[in-house]
């Protein structure tokens, strides 16, 4: 409870920090083959909003969609709408994910993999910050590869094999370390590759994914671990993680210019900063960020 209660104050004393964003002009839409995808809650709305607009000039245009979870207001709603040039709002209620598991970030997943068919698809988390350019992000959609952020424990691809050396140094028993020990058991082991990557900022490809693919996914991994334990949050991370590392050629981006954050990120190094979970708001670099982002914008 003091958790949640912490959490929440730690947000909105960050939404009165980064609310200059609401002086910045709004997008203006341009025309690009790219889907830009974020899940979003009421909370996090002056958060998405640096992030958006810190990260849709840098990527050159596109269409937004915003995944609502259910609790955005009408004025929530307005706000986007006038901020972001009318992005598209849908609910999360009305996506199904057939035989996956059905929490938030699996009903975004479904909406990134079906828009993928015919356009690139850029997933980007509310608490994403870009501060410089992004010429990486900018060829993978030209070149039409796939990306996800890389993590402080893996830059790079890696076998069955491997995904089980790192997880035997775990005795915990999150549900992603317990795919990692499974990969070794797949009849396809031999082919199968894996990133412990980000799935907060990630790129799919045009053309490659189809959900069929990701149920099929879902229902060999739960030969090997219980259906219920699969239903829990961190699931999607290691789909998508499977989806990116198993593409054509796909790019896994480094520290530290996209960067996760922790208590010792120097985040004068880094183009694109994702300020996730337990350190985001550690020593204050958030609302830093956040006010650089703004007078970049405002410059």
């Amino acid at each position: 409870m003091f958790y949640k209660l912490r959490k929440s104050l730690k947000k909105r004393r960050f939404a009165r920090q980064a609310r200059h964003i609401l002086g910045v002009p709004p997008i203006t839409h341009k025309d690009a083959p790219i889907l830009i995808m974020s899940n979003l809650c009421h909370d996090d709305v002056i958060m998405y909003l640096v992030a958006m607009k810190s990260f849709y000039p840098r990527i050159g245009g596109g269409d937004i969609l915003i995944v609502n979870d259910g609790s955005l207001t009408d004025s929530d709603k307005a706000l986007l709408k006038q901020h972001l040039c009318n992005p598209e709002i849908r609910d999360a209620a009305t996506v199904d994910t057939g035989a996956c598991p059905d929490y938030i970030a699996w009903r975004g997943l479904r909406c990134a993999i079906d828009a993928s068919k015919d356009r690139y698809v850029i997933k980007l988390d509310s608490d994403v910050v870009a501060l410089d350019d992004l010429p990486e992000i900018k060829a993978c959609v030209a070149e039409n590869r796939s990306f996800v952020l890389g993590s402080f424990d893996c830059e790079e691809i890696w076998t069955p094999a491997q995904a089980l050396e790192h997880a035997r140094g775990f005795t915990s028993d999150h549900i992603q370390i317990q795919a990692e020990r499974s990969f070794v058991k797949f009849p396809d082991a031999d082919n199968f590759r894996y990133v412990r990557g980000c799935s907060g900022f990630a790129g799919y490809q045009k053309g490659l994914y189809e959900w069929a693919d990701v149920e099929a996914f879902c229902q060999k991994i739960e030969q090997h671990i219980d259906r219920d334990e699969w239903r829990k949050w961190g699931s999607e991370q290691v789909t998508v993680n499977s989806l990116v590392a198993n593409s054509p050629n796909p790019l896994i981006l480094k520290m530290p210019k996209y960067t996760n954050h922790r208590e010792d990120t120097d985040v004068t190094k880094a183009a694109l900063v994702h300020f996730l979970g337990t350190w985001r708001f550690y020593g204050g670099r958030y609302a830093a960020c956040a006010r650089r982002a703004v007078a970049t914008l405002s410059a």
